[in-house]
């Protein structure tokens, strides 16, 4: 994951990283979230990366009604 802001800030591959979080593994889903969470200063400046920040607040709060 070290190119996760590079990944994260394209227009293609944030929408690849919001598929990895609605539709990977559990495991897969919290070690992506944790890469963002690690990366936070930087995304959420970013146009793309936000929307991943996003995400992750939602999955969080996912994980925790189930």
């Amino acid at each position: 994951m070290v190119h996760c802001d590079r990944v994260g800030s394209d227009k293609h591959g944030c929408c690849v990283m919001q598929r990895c979080l609605e539709k990977g593994l559990f495991s897969q889903k919290i070690a992506l979230s944790e890469v963002i969470i690690s990366r936070l200063h930087y995304m959420i400046e970013d146009q793309y990366g936000n929307y991943l920040v996003q995400n992750v607040i939602k999955l969080n709060n996912q994980m925790m009604n189930e």
